[in-house]
């Protein structure tokens, strides 16, 4: 069994995955995106990986110990990053600036929020 972590790193990593998940979602997706294959295909890798990850986040036995938990913050930066890549690309080419602008807050906000919690060594609880 690994070391307990603080309840707050995991919330708050889960909370920025959720806050993704609907802009990379299919529901999501259809708002602006208009038969660009390679879009849709980035957009689908990033959901899938951010429903695994809530998935991973939402079970407390795994992602209580700490290095699991790192190592789903690790991820889940990695893949807003490709999120906000898709969607920064999207904006160059004018598609749908307006709905794309509040998705663009959206995810750099998470991606603030979760560089914080890697930074955030926390208190560990026991």
């Amino acid at each position: 069994m690994g070391i307990p972590t603080p309840f707050s790193l995991r919330t708050t990593t889960a909370i920025c995955v959720f806050n993704c998940l609907f802009i990379a979602s299919p529901q999501g997706a259809q708002q602006f995106v208009f038969g660009n294959g390679a879009v849709i295909g980035a957009l689908q890798l990033s959901y899938a990986q951010l429903v695994t990850l809530y998935a991973e986040l939402r079970q407390q036995s795994v992602a209580n110990e700490e290095v699991v938990l790192d190592g789903l913050i690790a991820s889940a930066i990695t893949t807003v990053m490709g999120l906000q890549s898709t969607i920064d690309a999207m904006m160059e080419s004018g598609d749908a600036g307006f709905v794309l602008a509040g998705m663009q807050l959206v995810v750099k906000n998470a991606l603030t929020n979760l560089n914080a919690a890697q930074g955030d060594e926390g208190v560990l609880v026991d």
